[in-house]
């Protein structure tokens, strides 16, 4: 007797079977390869603008002093560009595919003992930068200068504790798996990584000691998202970790104001 063709598994199923389960159907290097330019056309036309205001400025005043950009400012415009990259990843990784955001960025529940290990590693490894910041040459970075008074650190810790969820979206949510799909999980994660580090080199520049930091801290949350098919360890130890720098930097102005 024909039975008919053998049945087709749900796409849920067959996902399971595969090395490492992507959110099927799944972000590409080609969706990358136009969202990052619409994302850095944003950075730059944002940035240029304030360049632009702050000329005019500098005119009116007749040239008595060319203007820094205030605090506020360059936060502010910092979490506009991250929030803008996040609507461009969530095109890409959910409107366009058809996904609720939850399963196309992998934002997975975790038992406790995973929460916990990931807060550990958040703590130990912020100590550990601060220890290494502290016995290498340190120079004049920006973070260095917007952290250097008490408002500015305080506006600074606002954002480092806002900004984890965001980053873990946009470069391993979004990029991490288009490039694990496309190249395999061990170069994804190095170009990740060194993409990461990259970006974040700008805001360390003259500062080049945290620059090594930032590179195997981009590494532990990208591995971490690669062995857990999820992104939840890697935004709860991001968070943890800038959390701990915050206290740290906070303890040491209260030091420096105390002696």
């Amino acid at each position: 007797m024909n039975e008919g063709p053998p049945a087709v598994l749900p796409l849920e199923e067959r996902a399971a079977t595969l090395p490492f389960p992507p959110s099927l159907p799944s972000v590409s290097v080609r969706d990358v390869l136009i969202g990052v330019p619409i994302v850095w056309g944003f950075v730059v036309g944002v940035n240029l603008m304030v360049l632009i205001g702050l000329v005019v400025v500098y005119l009116v005043n007749d040239g008595a002093s060319f203007l820094e950009p205030p605090v506020p400012l360059m936060l502010g415009t910092s979490f506009l560009c991250l929030l803008w990259a996040n609507a461009v990843a969530c095109f890409f990784v959910c409107r366009k595919y058809g996904l609720p955001l939850v399963r196309g960025f992998a934002l997975s529940r975790v038992d406790r003992k995973t929460v916990r290990r990931c807060v550990l590693t958040g703590i130990v490894t912020a100590v550990g930068a601060a220890v290494l910041m502290g016995l290498l040459a340190r120079g004049d970075s920006l973070i260095a200068e917007v952290a250097s008074t008490s408002s500015g650190l305080l506006l600074f810790s606002a954002f480092a504790l806002l900004a984890p969820p965001f980053e873990e979206v946009y470069y391993r949510g979004f990029l991490f798996p288009a490039f694990r799909n496309s190249v395999g999980p061990r170069w994804a994660v190095a170009i990740v990584t060194l993409w990461f580090g990259l970006v974040h080199s700008v805001q360390l520049a003259g500062d080049w000691a945290g620059i090594p930091i930032i590179l195997v801290m981009g590494g532990i949350w990208t591995v971490q998202r690669h062995r857990s098919d999820s992104l939840t360890p890697s935004i709860i130890t991001h968070f943890t970790y800038n959390a701990s720098l915050c206290v740290l930097g906070a303890l040491e102005v209260l030091l420096e104001g105390i002696a």
